[in-house]
């Protein structure tokens, strides 16, 4: 299957350009995935799924990167999420 993502930025919002990549794991719009780039692995948020290869650019179609899992959530428990401290100062 091929997808479609944009990329995390740095306010935090996923944004920008569209970049398309195969994925082995089933995804739906609006997942966050973990997206291969030449910085590693990068937070990137699913805008489109089951892209036609007839509609990849053939100049990049044969060389995309392969998505292979998602972000893992973050655990929070209700203290830190309440913003107490985790450790009693002395």
């Amino acid at each position: 299957m091929y997808v479609e993502v944009q990329y995390k930025r740095k306010g935090g919002e996923y944004s920008g350009p569209v970049y398309t990549y195969a994925c082995t794991i089933p995804v739906k719009v609006g997942e966050i995935v973990l997206a291969p780039t030449a910085r590693g692995d990068t937070p990137a948020k699913v805008v489109s799924v089951s892209i036609p290869y007839e509609e990849i650019n053939p100049k990049y179609r044969d060389s995309l990167r392969t998505i292979t899992r998602k972000e893992e959530p973050i655990l929070v428990t209700p203290e830190e999420e309440e913003g107490f401290p985790l450790f009693e100062e002395a």
